[in-house]
């Protein structure tokens, strides 16, 4: 089994078959620069480390006496994250990320991360949230806490041009799934293809790369996601939504104090309507959702009369 190097992290691909060949120059220049830029944040990440809330402090106290909100962010997964052509992190993560900081007097800093890193970086204090879109699971719960959910996206099949396909039922074997490795989208797949052939990869980037090139037959994707993703390759298309996944904001265990900040926060933003306008300037279109619940737009009882603190 070979072992490639990326970042700090050992990936380890299951066969020569699997690995996608040919990296066309642009796909190897954002490759190496991603690369780049998650090896220097991981970097920036442990310098911060010690600065981590001490026993019994909560993470709102540890921001505010540093002065920087460490934010854990994606740059893989345009509109939500990605780096624009100056490099530069970008996306309705990345906005979100900074109204956070700024809402709390405090400057931001980003960390790269990607479904595989993004609950090390956590557990081990170099992060102070997760601005990202991981599905809220019983097995991550078991090692962080989220945030009630506040971004809502069908997940579809992503295939190329070419092939028939529509749905993700049509993976079956031989046909191939592409799957970023930390993905929850393999258990839901598995349920319903149960003898489905999956290929595990490090990231989105690596599964889309595969799927173009013909190892694997399709890969899974959010909807807005994949919208971009077909936008920038005419020779890929969507599939069938095959389910509705949630998503929250990631925190270290056992601080009520920080998630009543960020889940109070998320309503105000809501309530005086920055959260609809972030969110139409990414992805598009309205919000076909809320962040609350009992209603178009009911917020948790009292919210308006939050003074900002905790």
């Amino acid at each position: 089994m070979t072992q490639v190097k990326r970042g700090d992290e050992p990936i380890a691909h299951k066969t020569p078959a699997d690995t996608p060949r040919g990296f066309k120059r642009r796909d190897l220049v954002k490759t190496m620069t991603l690369a780049a830029l998650a090896v220097g944040a991981s970097h920036k990440a442990s310098a911060q480390a010690a600065s981590c809330p001490s026993p019994g402090e909560s993470t709102y106290e540890a921001v505010q006496k540093r002065g920087v909100l460490i934010a854990g962010v994606r740059y893989d997964f345009s509109p939500f994250g990605s780096l624009n052509t100056d490099g530069q992190p970008e996306g309705f993560g990345i906005d979100l990320a900074a109204e956070f900081a700024k809402r709390l007097g405090v400057k931001v800093q980003y960390v790269a991360s990607t479904a595989a890193t993004r609950i090390p970086l956590l557990t081990g204090g170099h992060v102070d949230v997760g601005v990202e879109v991981p599905t809220i699971t019983v097995q991550r719960q078991q090692a962080i806490d989220f945030t009630f959910p506040y971004y809502w996206d069908p997940t579809v099949p992503l295939f190329r041009k070419d092939t028939p396909f529509t749905k993700i039922e049509d993976m079956q074997p031989p046909h191939k799934v592409g799957i970023s490795r930390g993905n929850s989208d393999a258990d839901h797949v598995k349920a319903l293809i149960p003898n489905v052939q999956i290929v595990e990869y490090p990231d989105l980037a690596t599964a889309v790369l595969a799927l173009k090139q013909g190892i694997v037959d399709a890969t899974t994707i959010t909807a807005f996601t994949g919208r971009v993703r077909v936008r920038e390759n005419p020779d890929l298309k969507l599939g069938d939504s095959f389910y509705q996944d949630m998503y929250g904001l990631t925190l270290r265990q056992n601080d009520s104090r920080w998630r009543n900040w960020l889940e109070f926060t998320l309503q105000k933003l809501w309530a005086e309507g920055v959260f609809q306008a972030m969110y139409k300037k990414w992805i598009g279109a309205e919000p076909d959702f809320t962040i609350w619940s009992g209603g178009p737009a009911r917020l948790q009882p009292g919210i308006e009369q939050w003074d900002g603190k905790v």
